[in-house]
């Protein structure tokens, strides 16, 4: 369940992940352009011509937890098959007036595993670190 602390990547009938927010969400814009270079010319002349296009990337750092309800194992295989199937995914996090949501295809994720001691003392929990790197857009094949 996506909240200000969580992001959850989800496709609609197969399965949710949700993802502790350790970092950030970083969203990038960039305006799509393509340069030309004229040839011959003295001194150089190029023309940048604008696509009417924006390429944008959502970037996530987070880490995978045990829940009552899920280990963080399971938590790293179900994005696994989220990453395997086709079609677009749905991004969202925040809660309330703060709450984003956006759809597109997951691209990228690096999953970590480190041993290390979460919340109580005594607990030996493994830690899965996840960036995930997701397009918006509409999917296509």
């Amino acid at each position: 369940m996506a909240d200000d602390k969580t992001a959850t990547l989800s496709k609609g009938g197969l399965t949710s992940v949700d993802i502790l927010l350790t970092h950030q969400i970083e969203h990038i814009m960039a305006k799509q352009v393509m340069e030309l270079a004229v040839p011959k010319q003295n001194p150089p002349l190029t023309y940048i011509i604008d696509l009417q296009r924006l390429k944008e990337t959502i970037n996530v750092d987070g880490v995978l937890e045990d829940t009552n309800s899920e280990s963080a194992l399971t938590k790293k295989n179900n994005l696994r098959t989220l990453m395997q199937s086709s079609g677009s995914y749905t991004l969202s996090w925040g809660s309330g007036a703060t709450a984003q949501s956006y759809t597109g295809n997951s691209i990228h994720v690096g999953v970590k595993e480190v041993v290390g001691r979460i919340g109580n003392e005594g607990s030996q929990n493994k830690i899965f670190e996840v960036k995930l790197q997701f397009h918006l857009g509409t999917h296509k094949g």
